[in-house]
């Protein structure tokens, strides 16, 4: 394209700043660069260059990278370990971003203007674009290599575009040949490519973005990348032939492409064999190769051994790495497959990928299953949501039913059954939108009854838990008075729990399914009993604890492979699983924002919401 990304003439896709407090921006400004830019990279066709929201990091007044923090949510993954952001400013918003790359100017533009957040660029599959990450602390220069290629094959080294990053590196854009397989890293650092990643499309902050030390990624040219040789990619790779000469057979590049990238300083290893994952099914490997090549490649991670943080109950390192590797590889799968397609692992434990397929995906629910309330607030909430509308339905009535409690209920069998609805969503990692689903429910049932978000807990470990949760008055028979006064007397020691409506959310419902299959474990046997009668108590000799009345509903999520693995035949015999309604979720469509779903659509329902509530505090018998 002819225009250059400093040209600031008008542009119908920004609007212009016409008052205070306007979306657009002024010519010339940083936004303004920005934008340019954006629309300048996605004019190279043939790159495949996307845009992903970033968050902008929060520099600290020393220009320490290590200490600077970043505009990410609190309940960001990159927080989850010590509160502080591990990766200010470089890492995407939301889950399964690697999918939702846009190509659309406006939602570029939209990321500019909303506060505390910049751009990414990435590479979407079938994309040829590829930036290679210079690190000053390799010592490797790029400028070098391309010399000494240029000087080898008597050709001047190619001119392409070159980004000065905030922390003194570059990133050096290019064109890589139509089916030119890639590696994660080259002497130099890190590559970004179609391949790269858990989904294809690994990123870089775009021009003009911030970077944790305070300082900007500036454009050092308006070059358009380069078409870069497969001699020249050979040579920058450290790729050579079999004799240490001559430029690589595809065979070798793509055996070279198999390796993992070399993990960064603190890095776990499963984020190392998550992207390898990606790469390797990038390539059609199928699911015993990838195996096979995880066996091969794990003594090199030099922490794999030692990280036992993940939880999975697993006996042995091999054991350990197998059920890692299910995760990535089933997510890897699943993002260059077709949606809806079967997961297939064959590790020896399960079915080959040639076995039969899976069921197909169940269909929709009919119309009438999203009736009155219910059917109302998941109307509202479906254009705001990437989450399934079943799963959005079935964990609003779970919420609704703890919510009203169990004085309104039907008899069935001399037994009374009031709404508790237990539901287990099940789907996959990032992409199912599990979590997503509940979340508007939950601010709901908040604004019709600000005293019941207490009442909801995270965490299904053990049956004592539940029941202490929704515990009677703790009493205990003490000995008072002195000689023949002395007598037995009943102390409350605990005053107990007056709301006997409990919400249990567990988002790992796998760890639940094993804690149970404990020897001793009394968590299943609560849990049927909580569905039944809310009449509980544990049986130990020294402090029995009971609760009578207990109102206790669950809401669970996890994946098709855990659920497959973990749930044994006794959990299916007992009648546990009979207590939970199972509901097939995935993403149901992409929005290029997460913003969530406005107040003003939620209010209207909280009001009809709390009648409710207020019609359920007496009595009720429904017929």
């Amino acid at each position: 394209m002819t225009a250059t990304f400093t040209d600031t003439s008008a542009d119908p896709g920004v609007p212009p700043r016409t008052s205070a407090g306007s979306p657009g921006w002024t010519p010339g400004s940083e936004d303004d660069r920005r934008y340019r830019v954006a629309r300048w990279l996605l004019g190279i066709e043939e790159a495949g260059f996307a845009f992903v929201k970033v968050p902008e990091p929060i520099p600290h007044p020393s220009g320490d990278p290590t200490l600077a923090d970043c505009h990410c949510p609190p309940n960001s993954t990159t927080r989850r370990k010590t509160g502080r952001c591990t990766a200010p400013g470089k890492h995407p918003i939301g889950e399964g971003w690697q999918r939702s790359g846009s190509r659309q100017l406006p939602v570029a533009a939209g990321v500019l203007r909303d506060t505390g957040h910049q751009l990414g660029v990435m590479v979407l599959p079938g994309g040829r674009g590829v930036v290679l990450d210079e690190d000053l602390r390799t010592g490797v220069d790029a400028d070098v290599l391309m010399a000494e290629w240029a000087a080898r094959e008597g050709v001047a080294p190619p001119e392409t575009f070159l980004v000065r990053s905030g922390g003194g590196g570059r990133h050096i854009y290019g064109l890589a040949p139509e089916g030119y397989l890639l590696p994660g890293t080259w002497p130099g650092g890190e590559v970004r490519w179609a391949g790269d990643g858990t989904t294809g499309g690994g990123m870089v902050v775009a021009p003009f973005g911030l970077h944790p030390t305070g300082a900007r990624y500036e454009p050092l040219n308006q070059l358009r990348p380069a078409e870069f040789p497969a001699s020249l990619l050979d040579h920058l790779l450290g790729r050579s032939g079999t004799d240490g000469t001559t430029d690589a057979t595809d065979e070798e590049r793509a055996r070279d492409a198999e390796g993992f990238r070399v993990p960064l300083s603190g890095e776990a290893w499963y984020d190392v064999v998550n992207s390898g994952c990606g790469r390797l099914r990038h390539l059609g490997r199928t699911d015993g190769e990838a195996w096979a090549r995880v066996l091969e490649l794990a003594p090199g991670l030099s922490d794999w051994d030692s990280r036992r943080d993940f939880g999975d109950g697993c006996a042995g390192r091999e054991e350990h790495l197998r059920h890692r590797f299910e995760t990535c590889w089933a997510d890897a799968k699943r993002d260059f497959e077709p949606a809806g397609e079967g997961i297939h692992v064959d590790l020896g434990r399960r079915r080959s990928a040639s076995a039969e397929p899976d069921a197909p995906w169940p269909e929709p629910l009919a119309p009438e299953a999203f009736h009155g309330l219910a059917g109302r607030f998941v109307e509202a909430v479906a254009p705001y949501s990437e989450a399934d509308p079943a799963a959005i339905l079935l964990q609003a009535l779970s919420m609704f039913g703890c919510l009203i409690g169990s004085d309104v209920h039907a008899i069935a069998g001399d037994a009374p059954h009031p709404a508790r609805i237990d539901v287990l969503t099940v789907g996959p990692t990032g992409k199912g939108r599990k979590d997503t689903a509940g979340r508007p429910a939950r601010r709901l049932v908040g604004l019709a009854d600000p005293s019941f978000p207490s009442r909801i807990v995270e965490g299904l470990s053990s049956g004592e838990g539940v029941i202490w949760a929704v515990r009677d008055p703790v009493e205990k028979t003490v000995m008072v008075g002195k000689g023949a006064d002395r007598h037995p007397e009943v102390q409350i020691i605990d005053e107990g729990v007056l709301d006997k409506r409990l919400l249990v959310r567990e988002s790992e419902f796998a760890q639940a399914l094993r804690v149970s299959q404990r020897d001793g474990n009394i968590l299943s046997p609560v849990v049927r009993r909580a569905w039944e009668s809310g009449e509980l108590r544990t049986l130990t000799r020294n402090n029995p604890v009971t609760a009578t009345g207990a109102h206790v509903v669950i809401t669970g999520n996890i994946t098709r492979d855990e659920l497959l693995r973990y749930l044994d035949r006794t959990e299916v015999a007992s009648g546990f699983m009979n207590r939970f309604l199972l509901c097939a979720a995935r993403r149901a469509q992409v929005l290029p924002d997460g913003e969530g779903v406005p107040d003003a659509a939620l209010v209207p329902l909280a009001e009809e919401l709390r009648d409710v509530v207020d019609w359920a505090r007496e009595p009720r018998l429904l017929r």
